[in-house]
């Protein structure tokens, strides 16, 4: 068993993506991938999905409808066709979702155990096995979401670069078989919280922003060279050896010490924050005579969402000090629905175009202050 709970998959082996040389870039994607889409443990087959594309992408234009009309906001390029897919297909398509997590952690690790700093042979077999374990750390994460993810926006991380949605059909069918939901209200609350998060991300600079201030944060970490050093001796060639570090790819968290610098991180912390609660009252505000009973779906999707944010959180907890819980964004759902009150949407939106605009966590409690600073 994996630190997450979940069986390699059968014959799995190491040495078969584990390359003993310098690797290009600072993560093994290629490793990523593969660990990924078997930990989802089923094919790509989407074709067995295509019965409700069409269904999907009905509700993607009337989900963008409305949320264009109440927030004036559009996005500049088509949402549908969405993707309707596998687990596997969902790690494929979203693997890059981590990149600017993971990434910075790797180009930490090479500047801390550069060849002034280590040995040789550390510094070479460094070079092979961090791009490898970070590989295996997004795989990881990757794969484990695929059991839980709805679609593209349910982690707090930039999306990629493209606007399209992707939507995971068996996790769809099994939260509506257990959640006791009405169908077409579910679907139609995944699709809004999709397109919301879509065209949000879709305004210019937002989604960068989003990557500049993870890489922010990243940069304040402290590499502990001392642990590279229980690394050494490691043999390649050995299955048994390389099969049980893979046990726990997570344990290269360890070499990171908590960011050092709180002005990075709070910034990072309100502009995830507000993003969220910005969502959170656009859908609080559409789903009006559109969706019956949405207390009781939001409750039933936050009780899918525990298992998930369970695992997925305390990577972030770990690296970023972040709690990513999705309870803590109720404050700032809150500000969102006193500002609209007092100012109207147009006064909210303000925070996508301007960076100065974006509110403080302290804003968050206390939104007249925020008002003031505006106007």
């Amino acid at each position: 068993m994996n630190s997450f709970g979940l069986p390699f998959p059968p014959g799995f082996n190491p040495s078969r993506i584990f390359r003993p040389k310098a690797s290009e870039g600072p993560v093994n994607w290629e490793m990523a991938r593969f660990l990924g889409t078997s930990i989802a443990r089923d094919a790509d087959t989407s074709s067995h999905w295509e019965h409700v594309q069409e269904e999907y992408d009905n509700l993607v234009r009337a989900a963008e409808m409305l949320v264009s009309q109440y927030t004036g906001l559009t996005s500049p390029t088509l949402l549908t066709p969405v993707k309707v897919v596998s687990r596997a297909g969902w790690v494929e398509e979203n693997i890059e979702m981590f990149s600017s997590l993971i990434e910075p952690l790797g180009k930490k690790i090479a500047e801390a155990q550069a060849p002034s700093r280590a040995g040789a042979s550390l510094h070479k077999l460094m070079d092979a096995l961090i791009p490898f374990m970070l590989g295996a750390q997004a795989g990881m994460l990757a794969g484990m979401a695929s059991h839980h993810v709805l679609g593209r926006h349910d982690l707090q991380l930039p999306p990629p670069k493209s606007a399209k949605l992707v939507f995971v059909a068996p996790n769809l069918e099994e939260a509506e078989r257990n959640l006791n939901v009405v169908p077409r209200d579910f679907k139609f609350w995944v699709v809004m919280h999709e397109v919301i998060h879509a065209i949000v991300f879709s305004q210019q600079g937002v989604r960068e922003t989003y990557e500049s201030l993870i890489i922010g944060v990243t940069e304040t970490l402290e590499v502990n060279t001392g642990q590279m050093n229980n690394m050494q001796g490691i043999d390649f060639n050995d299955q048994e050896a390389m099969r049980r570090l893979m046990n726990d790819p997570s344990a290269i968290l360890d070499y990171f010490s908590s960011p050092a610098q709180e002005a990075a991180l709070e910034e990072m912390k309100s502009f995830v924050s507000f993003v969220e609660g910005y969502c959170a009252h656009v859908i609080g505000k559409i789903s009006q005579g559109n969706i019956q009973n949405l207390a009781h779906i939001e409750m039933a999707i936050d009780n899918y969402n525990v298992d998930q944010e369970k695992q997925t959180s305390n990577v972030f907890k770990h690296l970023l000090g972040f709690d990513m819980h999705r309870n803590q964004f109720d404050v700032p759902k809150e500000f969102c629905d006193d500002i609209v009150e007092k100012a109207g949407i147009d006064a909210l939106n303000r925070v996508w175009h301007d960076p100065l605009a974006r509110p403080s966590l302290r804003e968050f409690g206390s939104p007249q202050e925020w008002l003031d600073r505006q106007f």
